[in-house]
């Protein structure tokens, strides 16, 4: 969740420089159109468990109240064009690494018949570069993780036998 955050906040660092008003997840009802919405769809960490990247799924959506879907296709486009493929930023972190964009997954544009706006959308996946202080974090979180699992397992399998132990000499 480190790494995404770090993704996030560069990603809306970058719509800022394109002067959107630009929102994590979903934007407020009083937002002023036209404005963007950003979050992770998906995240694989790669592959081998080495901890040494991750690709990250991340969907931009435009919304607009113009009767024209043109302003959202200039948006769609300007956005494309700043993550453009094999363009690497730096993440805000220092220490997280760095970020790319591999490919342009989907994108489409829908008009919204109840409310009247235009919404145009574009994926990304982005792939991330940890830092050697990044992996370290990553491989320490998933070994404690699967240590607590263990260890968690372990005791609620022994105290079900117990159980079981003691209501087999109830009867």
């Amino acid at each position: 969740m480190i790494l995404q955050d770090q993704v996030l906040q560069l990603i809306h660092a970058q719509l800022d420089i394109l002067g959107y008003e630009n929102y994590a997840y979903l934007g407020p009802d009083e937002a002023t159109y036209p404005f963007v919405t950003y979050s992770p769809v998906s995240s694989l960490i790669d592959e081998g468990f080495t901890h040494d990247y991750e690709q990250i799924r991340t969907q931009m959506s435009v919304f607009d109240d113009n009767s024209s879907p043109t302003n959202v296709i200039d948006m769609l486009n300007n956005i494309e064009h700043l993550f453009n493929r094999n363009h690497t930023l730096a993440l805000p972190d220092p220490d997280a690494g760095s970020l790319t964009c591999i490919k342009k997954t989907n994108e489409w544009l829908r008009r919204d018949n109840d409310d009247f706006y235009w919404q145009g959308t574009i994926e990304f996946v982005f792939y991330c570069q940890k830092t050697p202080s990044q992996i370290a974090i990553s491989s320490s979180s998933s070994s404690s993780y699967f240590e607590n699992w263990s260890t968690s397992s372990n005791s609620s399998s022994s105290s079900s036998s117990s159980s079981s132990s003691s209501s087999s000499s109830r009867s």
